[in-house]
């Protein structure tokens, strides 16, 4: 995108992630939700970094969208070109960003000192430490909750797995686990007929 096209949004959106692995799925949403402008932005960039640095800096997708007129009331028809940008990365990456945005390229106090770089660079490099436990950490999880012995502690548990366990029939729909229907009494039909695990659910 170049500079022209940075100035004529309507309205900025950060979606910010506990778990960064989450970032595919939100794009699949927000594609689902809006039409699309630009093809999305990955960040890092080839372009040279404003400083030294050792770690990559910023990690993230941005999207360029409008909103669908279907979407909007007739007083609002007039927003259906507007352009919107949705920016998506985790909390931490998004809070090392607006730190490092504000000393880098709205120096208040004239221009920073290398060691205020370095700094910089080994808090980018602690967030993308960070955001590689939150992965591993989901994953441990997701490994958990797959245990196809384990039998299921509510009926939330249950209509997540089922939401997981579907995911590639439902891949580009709009299916969260609000959507699936009243698990609550599923929940308490397989507790009383024993079939209350992933293992008896999957058959």
């Amino acid at each position: 995108w170049g500079w022209p096209d940075w100035i004529v949004d309507l309205a900025g959106v950060r979606v910010a992630l506990y778990f960064p692995a989450e970032r595919e799925e939100v794009g699949r949403i927000i594609k689902s939700l809006f039409i699309s402008v630009a093809e999305p932005k990955e960040f890092p960039t080839a372009a040279q970094p404003t400083y030294k640095k050792r770690f990559s800096g910023y990690w993230a997708t941005h999207y360029r969208v409008h909103l669908p007129e279907t979407l909007l009331n007739e007083s609002q028809k007039r927003y259906a070109e507007a352009r919107i940008e949705i920016q998506v990365a985790s909390v931490l990456m998004h809070a090392w960003s607006e730190v490092e945005h504000d000393l880098v390229y709205k120096p208040l106090q004239g221009q920073l000192s290398s060691d205020e770089y370095a700094i910089l660079d080994e808090l980018n490099g602690l967030v993308l430490a960070g955001e590689i436990a939150l992965e591993r950490l989901q994953r441990a999880g997701d490994l958990r909750v797959s245990a196809h012995d384990r039998e299921y502690t509510n009926h939330y548990d249950l209509a997540s797995s089922l939401v997981e366990m579907a995911r590639e029939k439902l891949t580009g729909l709009n299916i969260h686990d609000a959507a699936i229907g009243r698990v609550d009494l599923l929940f308490q039909l397989l507790l009383e007929l024993g079939l209350n695990t992933p293992d008896q659910l999957a058959k």
